[in-house]
């Protein structure tokens, strides 16, 4: 095959693609290629194969009219990965990692949302509503509702400072936070977090980064190379 490169490794194959073929001739190689799988048992071959378009972004329906043509023949777990991405992910990408700082106030009835982690330089007042997909940081007074993690990241935190107006939510639980209140809540901060033990608890500011190490994560660092991948 000229087109074409196979690899393997334990039960991982990856089937590389050339970037100067057309993706009519990638996929005749690749017809070739599962023809080769006709014998493999279905039920009991598991492997994982990983299509590498280093420097090209496959067509969504090339990928799927691949991934349909090796699966009728060997139960394969089929994923495509590369070195670039569209705008419309990259965009998305950036969203979700960067830290987002707003410097005002979430009246009441409000809802502000992003997709990442924020920076809330300003009180959430009561009925005021700030969702985040990441970690919440509040410079301000919550009286609110803060819900870090709304995808479901049950590594999330809030930081502020709280009272007894606080409604806390991570990932899917909504929590109480009246028998962890003290007379230090509403001016010392604090990170609220959920342990091991699906129980929420907090800590001080500075002892955070030992309960969520990848907390200090740099802002706008590159994805990993797994980030590319898309399933």
């Amino acid at each position: 095959m000229k087109h074409i490169k196979l690899k393997a490794s334990s039960n991982v194959y990856r089937l590389i693609l050339s970037q100067d073929a057309s993706l009519e001739d990638l996929f005749e190689e690749v017809k070739l290629f599962t023809n080769q799988l006709i014998n493999v048992d279905r039920d009991k071959d598991q492997a994982k194969l990983v299509i590498e378009s280093p420097n090209r972004i496959l067509p969504e329906s090339w990928r799927a009219e691949v991934q349909a043509l090796i699966q009728r023949r060997a139960q394969w777990e089929v994923s495509f990965t590369s070195n670039v991405m569209s705008h419309e992910r990259a965009v998305a990408w950036h969203k979700k990692v960067s830290l987002q700082v707003e410097f005002r106030s979430v009246l009441p009835g409000e809802i502000l949302e992003v997709d990442g982690d924020i920076l809330l330089v300003g009180d959430i007042h009561p009925a005021g509503y700030l969702r985040a997909g990441g970690n919440i940081f509040i410079i301000g007074r919550l009286e609110g509702i803060a819900h870090a993690g709304v995808d479901g990241d049950q590594e999330a935190v809030i930081t502020g400072t709280f009272s007894d107006k606080s409604e806390l939510r991570i990932a899917e639980g909504s929590y109480s936070i009246d028998h962890l209140l003290d007379d230090k809540s509403t001016y010392t901060p604090r990170s609220y977090y959920i342990t091991e033990r699906g129980q929420i608890d907090f800590t001080s500011v500075d002892q955070i980064q030992k309960i969520r190490p990848g907390i200090d994560r740099v802002v706008n660092q590159l994805p990993s190379y797994d980030d590319f991948v898309e399933e």
